[in-house]
């Protein structure tokens, strides 16, 4: 039997009754149970301070990326404006929410489902994500794409459902072994999490169940009836506080006072709970830096530049390089969809200015383009044509060598100097 092929139908057609305990059961609702006898979802997992922190990682990294959709021109490629600069405003989306919230579905349930929006005219708006659990997956040859998914919504007070396919709702699909669903990490790591969820349980039952009390005083001789309370009472009036410091405290008794202590490492499960970390870094392919792991190796300095150019080259294109081709596919031909990692890659203010320049003595920028990267006011028509070595590039008649570079230059173009100088950095 191949494990890796296709099931002819979802693996969802079974029906399970509320009632039954088994996995399927919990699966079936979103839920996979674990070893540690807790279930986990993409809820659960989350308050797991280490999961939230991958989680919000790599989400937040790529919600912050510009999603770019370019269109090729002869021999240039440009930005062109398209739905995506807002893709889901109709539905309360802003940009930003809208690719973490697309980003977190492909990370934790495997997959991003976005419903697609029409305007009034019936054409192709934006798009609205929805839940991974709300959405049931079954082969079918009949419909676009080979696909039928069967949609369960929550409006008002009730529950519609909706059938769709490819033309409706596009799958942005996950790592997978079957081409059916993604993989979801919460469940496939649903051990390590599940452990993570019951030792943090653990120790907040601790600390509410069991003995928090300062010390014990154990009297050396039989007390009469009431005796102990009045002990008590003196004890916690007169010896507890700021206000009581250096002051003698007599009593009727002898006693035994012997201090209770319970230590962080018994209470808090320190070891497992560090553990815990590493497992949560390496299932969200993260280093333990990130997740504010105080026992990862110090790497403050250019180890974290490191460190971010790794995570954009090594973590984050599993989940934007599937949701770009998936994007470019609802754009007009010789359109894509493109996230521009270059603010993620960026380095140090001198390093920035200094590769401007260089791009702009090789032709590559001009410098009305090399100012707005920097935010700064052009200079006029001199600034929209090509300079190499110093000496503008004047392109021939019908010769456009750039989008910008039509403007012919009136006067004379900045000296390398005189450039640092608008780009803000001293000669």
């Amino acid at each position: 039997m191949n494990v890796f092929a296709r099931p002819k139908t979802s693996p969802r057609n079974s029906v399970h009754s509320l009632a039954d305990p088994s996995e399927a059961t919990l699966r079936l609702f979103g839920a996979f149970g674990s070893a540690a006898g807790v279930s986990v979802t993409e809820y659960t997992a989350l308050t797991v301070a280490a999961v939230y922190r991958a989680a919000m990682l790599v989400s937040s990294s790529i919600g912050g990326l510009p999603l770019r959709t370019m269109r090729e021109w002869g021999q240039t490629r440009a930005q062109v404006p398209s739905w995506l600069d807002n893709p889901a405003v109709a539905v309360g989306y802003r940009p930003f929410n809208w690719k973490q919230t697309s980003i977190l579905h492909l990370l934790l349930g495997g997959d991003s489902f976005q419903r697609h929006l029409s305007n009034v005219a019936g054409g192709f708006a934006g798009l609205e994500p929805i839940n991974p659990r709300c959405v049931e997956v079954y082969w079918d040859s009949t419909r676009p794409g080979g696909k039928r998914f069967e949609v369960s919504l929550l409006r008002g007070s009730s529950v519609v459902r909706e059938t769709h396919d490819a033309r409706t709702v596009t799958q942005v699909m996950g790592p997978t072994l079957d081409g059916l669903r993604g993989l979801s990490v919460v469940g496939l790591a649903r051990t390590s999490i599940g452990g993570a969820i019951a030792g943090d349980r653990a120790a907040a039952n601790t600390f509410r169940n069991g003995p928090m009390i300062g010390g014990l005083a154990v009297p050396q001789e039989d007390l009469d009836d009431g005796d102990a309370e009045k002990a008590q009472a003196i004890l916690n009036d007169q010896m507890g506080g700021v206000e009581n410091a250096g002051r003698v405290v007599v009593l009727e008794r002898k006693f035994d006072l012997k201090p209770w202590t319970m230590t962080m490492r018994d209470a808090q499960f320190l070891q497992s709970r560090q553990f815990s970390i590493h497992e949560v870094a390496r299932w969200f392919g993260v280093h333990p830096v990130f997740l504010m792991d105080p026992g990862a190796v110090s790497t403050w300095g250019t180890g974290v530049e490191i460190l971010q150019r790794g995570l954009g080259r090594f973590t984050l294109p599993q989940y934007t390089d599937p949701f770009q081709e998936a994007m470019s596919d609802l754009l007009p031909h010789k359109s894509w969809a493109e996230f521009d990692f270059k603010a993620l890659d960026r380095g140090s203010p001198q390093e920035e200015i200094e590769l401007i320049i260089q791009q702009i003595d090789g032709a590559l920028l001009t410098i009305n383009q090399a100012l707005a990267l920097v935010n700064r006011p052009g200079i006029g028509p001199a600034g929209d044509v090509l300079r190499l070595h110093g000496e503008p590039l004047n392109p021939g008649v019908g010769e456009q060598v750039s989008p910008t570079s039509a403007i012919p230059a009136t006067g004379a173009t900045p000296t390398t100097a005189e450039l640092r100088a608008l780009l803000g950095v001293n000669a």
